[in-house]
């Protein structure tokens, strides 16, 4: 039995070729059915319908449900050639050995001419009928598929090949019934004339329908990068498509290696890459390494676009930033550094370099490092300051810390010659968190313009949300037997039978944690004294109040989870009337909706 393809390609896109060579066009589609022998498929032009080039092949053995075919097509055809540009549309036929397709049914029409039994009617526009099918394969005619007349007659049920269709308009036939038949030539005559009976169209074959394509050049873009004043990277580009084809999205990613002449040590690998946004221009910025690192650091810039169409183009450009660096050293007060119940911090005070200047601004970069070594690493800008008046103290938090692992921090001081001078270590900073934490945030605009998806003043974002911790943090001191914290990793896979010996698993790209809290609101602070907490009313509504007002939390563990988070379902409280004090007990579900990395939290 056959049945219709599936996973056709192309299918509704827009395609761009490699003009070079013997350019092609790609075919793919799964087969359904058992058996299958022959194929052949044709190209059309989708505005003038003329055809293209037909195409026509054998499998020797046979094709069977759910093999894949795949062919390269010429866009030079037998009769036109594929361009970018272009419109077009392709279907293909499948041929099996047994003719028990049903293609059509009706009754055997009446023309009015006098004609042989090997000669029938039916009514004009009739689908579905084709004559014989042959194709050549090496030197051997083969006839591949044909459709077959079947009617009852007084002597039973009586099969004839039918060798030609004549279904044109300038062929149809006036019947004397007012409209127009078709005529129909058949291999052999029936045994009677079978005028005014039932008939059905027996077949081999089965066609597709129209798959609908269209040819595109690829979009281009010149890229321009410049270092600015404010220790950035400005990149912007030129965008431009053949046929005037505008720009639904754009990426940047970007990495980071140091140029040594013969090898590249690779310092970040996708060091920055933006979202996914076109608001009439084609740029972005960022902040590039700073420090020394014996040799310039080199920047490979990638930029992909994608038309209206959804043909994308990655384009790549390298450069090299002009950055001058002076072997002068930072003078500063002690540095001071640890970590509270959430964060990390560091400062340094009375910063001074030469004859007691003030350094212009600064450049703070992070490394997570599990083995400790702070010589190779993935660090990353996390913070910029930029003063024309001088800067002279430096006090950072970094919230974006997980208990138990290593940090380290640097810091590249721009003096105010606009030159780079030697680095500042913070040396390793371990936060231990003793408690779960849930901390709410609000979307600060003050530092993020959702238009342009950029992040303003001081911060160091490339296109990162801002958000800001309007309230004081939460924290649970999970410690006690009657407390619940469990987590579940949440991805889809779906198993399904399928015709070999194991099931068939769907897997999507859903890999979120989610989880719930239960515990004594006496557990509970959102005060750094812990010996002011009181389980009384008051305590029960500001913690409503808290989880109602805001849609997005920090939640943090011990164990070193940090996650963004909404509350999923509705959180309840339990009162114990069995106690004098009549004790709370809080409950609350929340789902994992973003990665910590995709925001910035001041």
């Amino acid at each position: 039995m056959l049945f219709q393809p599936t996973n056709v390609y192309p299918n509704k896109v827009t395609l761009s070729i490699n003009e070079a060579g013997n350019p092609t066009v790609p075919i793919v589609f799964t087969v359904n059915g058992d058996g299958i022998k022959y194929r052949d498929w044709r190209f059309y032009d989708a505005d003038t319908r003329k055809l293209i080039s037909p195409y026509y092949g054998k499998w020797d053995n046979g094709y069977y449900r759910g093999e894949e075919f795949r062919a390269n097509i010429p866009v030079e055809g037998t009769y036109e050639t594929m361009v970018h540009g272009g419109n077009y549309f392709w279907n293909v036929r499948l041929f099996q050995d047994q003719y028990d397709i049903l293609k059509v049914t009706g009754v055997i029409r009446n023309s009015g001419l006098s004609h042989t039994n090997d000669v029938v009617y039916v009514s004009y526009g009739v689908s579905n009928i084709i004559a014989p099918v042959s194709y050549d394969f090496d030197g051997e005619t083969i006839e591949v598929g044909a459709c077959y007349l079947v009617a009852q007659t007084s002597t039973g049920i009586e099969r004839k090949k039918i060798i030609e269709y004549q279904n044109a308009d300038s062929q149809k036939v006036l019947s004397p019934d007012g409209d127009y038949v078709s005529k129909i030539i058949l291999e052999s005559a029936f045994s009677e004339n079978i005028t005014g009976k039932p008939y059905r169209v027996e077949a081999n074959w089965i066609q597709s329908p129209d798959y609908y394509f269209q040819l595109r050049n690829d979009p281009t873009a010149t890229i321009t990068a410049e270092f600015q004043d404010d220790y950035s990277v400005s990149l912007s580009a030129e965008y431009s498509q053949a046929q005037g084809v505008n720009i639904q999205w754009y990426q940047w990613s970007i990495d980071a290696y140091v140029d040594m002449g013969i090898n590249e040590i690779k310092l970040a690998t996708e060091f920055i890459k933006s979202n996914k946004k076109y608001t009439g221009k084609i740029e972005f910025s960022f902040i590039p390494f700073l420090g020394d690192y014996g040799s310039p650091v080199k920047y490979k810039i990638h930029l992909t676009v994608c038309t209206l169409d959804n043909v994308q183009k990655t384009i790549e450009y390298e450069y090299t930033p002009s950055i001058a660096h002076e072997n002068i050293d930072i003078i500063y007060d002690s540095l001071e550094k640890g970590f509270d119940d959430i964060q990390t911090y560091f400062s340094l005070k009375n910063i001074t370099y030469g004859d007691g200047q003030k350094i212009k601004g600064y450049v703070i970069e992070k490394l997570e490092s599990q083995t400790g070594n702070i010589f190779n690493g993935d660090y990353k800008p996390i913070a910029k300051r930029i003063s024309t008046s001088g800067i002279s103290a430096i006090n950072a938090s970094d919230i974006n810390v997980s208990s138990g692992k290593k940090y380290f921090y640097r810091i590249i001081p721009i003096l105010q010659n606009g030159s780079i001078g030697n680095v500042i270590g913070t040396g390793e900073i371990s936060p231990e968190f003793n408690r779960w934490s849930l901390t709410a945030l609000k979307e600060n605009l003050t530092f993020y313009d959702p238009v342009s998806e950029m992040t303003k003043d001081e911060l160091y974002g490339f296109n990162k949300p801002v958000y800001s911790r309007p309230e004081k943090t939460w924290y649970f001191d999970l410690d006690t037997e009657d407390a619940e914290n469990d987590m579940i990793q949440n991805f889809s896979r779906t198993f399904s039978p399928s015709y070999s010996r194991f099931s068939r698993v769907t897997s999507l790209n859903n890999n979120y944690l989610s989880g719930g809290l239960t515990c004594k609101l006496s557990q509970m602070v959102c005060d750094e004294d812990i010996s002011q907490v009181t389980d009384d009313i008051y305590l029960v509504e500001k913690w409503r109040k808290f989880l109602h007002d805001y849609n997005l939390f920090l939640l943090k563990n011990p164990k070193g989870d940090v996650l963004i988070v909404s509350i999923h379902e509705n959180p309840s409280t339990k009162y114990n009337y069995n106690v004098n004090d009549i004790t709370t007990s809080v409950s609350f579900n929340w789902v994992e909706v973003m990665s910590v990395d995709d925001i910035i939290i001041i």
